[in-house]
């Protein structure tokens, strides 16, 4: 962890409630238009910002899984307020009888900090902004 890394923390501190409390209360339109980011501060390398909200988050969530909305919301701030061609994604997939969904992020087109591919996996059913690659 950086000093400079510092401003970026508070950021996510900041923002993380809100990810928490609209991801159940607002449209996947009016939660990407919420946590788009015009550029300002400096360049964030994608692998960067995703170790900073990775950090967060795991320390919150002690390994629960499911907060990948969560994730990938204060991901695309950071990389959209960097001035990174980030989008949103969402999407769902079958297993056995269950219906399963997963956000992710991409930037310049690439996943950002997947295992696998998720577009491999999942069905893209929504993308913010609608117009990226």
């Amino acid at each position: 962890l950086r000093a400079r890394d510092l401003p970026l923390l508070a950021r996510l501190a900041l923002l993380w409630p809100a990810a928490s409390v609209l991801k159940r209360t607002v449209s996947l339109a009016r939660l990407g238009r919420f946590f788009d980011a015009a550029p300002a501060g400096r360049a964030v390398e994608p692998a960067h910002a995703a170790w900073l909200v990775d950090g967060l988050l795991r320390r919150a969530y002690r390994r629960q899984p499911g907060y990948c909305m969560e994730r990938s919301l204060l991901l695309f701030h950071l990389l959209r307020r960097s001035g990174r061609d980030a989008a949103l994604r969402f999407g769902v997939h079958r297993r056995g009888g269950d219906l399963r969904g997963h956000a992710w992020v991409t930037a310049d087109g690439f996943p950002v900090a997947e295992g696998v591919d998720p577009q491999t996996v999942y069905t893209v059913t929504y993308t913010y902004p609608d117009d990226a690659p």
